[in-house]
């Protein structure tokens, strides 16, 4: 994927400046908030689903290395679209 330059003179793609996507409420997320990583690994674990929380896992370390929201978002909207595990704890 590559992102266009800010500058004619630029050499190298760059990636949008990431205040132009922060302020925007995040899809999937209830109340446009994004939770620390720790309670989004939480949800995983109780989710239950082996893929769910592969998934989170990575989700989390990239939100710890770049700091951007949009990782952890897009983890809990994974949980939001993979049925739970029949064993898990949130199947009723």
């Amino acid at each position: 994927m590559t992102f266009p330059c800010r500058t004619a003179s630029c050499p190298r793609p760059t990636p949008p400046a990431a205040d132009s996507c922060a302020a925007r409420p995040r899809a999937g997320v209830p109340g446009g908030k994004v939770q620390a990583a720790a309670e989004v690994l939480d949800r995983a674990v109780a989710h239950a689903d082996e893929h769910v929380i592969k998934f989170t896992d990575t989700a989390a370390e990239v939100h710890t290395r770049t700091g951007h929201p949009d990782a952890l978002a897009a983890a809990l909207r994974a949980a939001g679209l993979i049925p739970p595990a029949p064993w898990s704890p949130s199947v009723p």
